[in-house]
């Protein structure tokens, strides 16, 4: 990955003699409010991912300059994940979104990380991180699925789902290693686990849980398909 700011700047003017008025102020400030990293001794793609809580592959995607090498003072785009690449900003209220899978980029919003952050801290208190980096994943893997609603939000606010949720503690605010958590589970990007839930065997001993196709225990939580 080559230093990149230098075009970036280039284009913002080069936008702003070509596009005349409002509409060119309006995609000059988009283009500089865009965040540059400039990449320090020992920093790898990956690491930068989970700093800023963005899929790897879409921090590669835009850096992607045929060489996926990144050097010390290299100057790195880091995607805004508030504006979905891949979907118009304005669709219907009717339309439901459309699914998309993990080979896609995926999009979640600040509001939706602060939430998620306080349902892992709510979820996973006392757990060991790698606990609570995978039940971030379980929501994450639950938007992906056709099985469950489309976003963040709507998936940790469905009905009977997350016990949080009904007792009140999603409101609590979140721990640094909890909103930790969601940013690598993003980074990651479904490949933490595949599980779409988890529950405590030690606590619950009759469930319909006890059916789902196991995949692993991390703590004292068991995640399952």
């Amino acid at each position: 990955m080559k230093r990149i700011a230098f075009f970036l700047v280039a284009a913002a003017f080069l936008f702003q003699l070509a596009v005349p008025g409002q509409e060119a102020r309006k995609h000059a400030q988009t283009l500089e409010s865009t965040k540059i990293h400039v990449v320090k001794e020992g920093e790898t793609v990956d690491r930068l991912a989970v700093k800023y809580g963005v899929p790897q592959k879409d921090l590669k995607q835009l850096n992607d300059d045929g060489d996926e090498k990144i050097n010390t003072g290299d100057k790195i785009i880091i995607p805004d994940a508030d504006v979905p690449k891949d979907k118009p900003q304005t669709a219907s209220k009717k339309a439901k979104p459309q699914k998309t899978s993990q080979k896609d980029i995926l999009q979640i919003t600040p509001k939706e990380k602060e939430l998620l952050a306080r349902l892992v801290h709510a979820e996973a208190k006392g757990e060991p991180y790698e606990g609570k980096v995978a039940v971030a994943a379980v929501v994450l893997n639950r938007v992906e699925s056709d099985k469950f609603p489309d976003t963040v939000e709507q998936v940790i606010y469905q009905k009977n789902q997350f016990e949080p949720v009904e007792n009140g503690m999603i409101n609590k605010p979140a721990g640094e290693e909890a909103k930790k958590a969601v940013d690598e589970a993003i980074a990651k990007d479904g490949k933490v686990t595949k599980a779409l839930f988890f529950f405590n065997p030690h606590k619950i001993k009759h469930s319909w849980l006890y059916s789902r196709p196991e995949i692993k225990d991390i703590g004292n939580h068991r995640f399952t398909l």
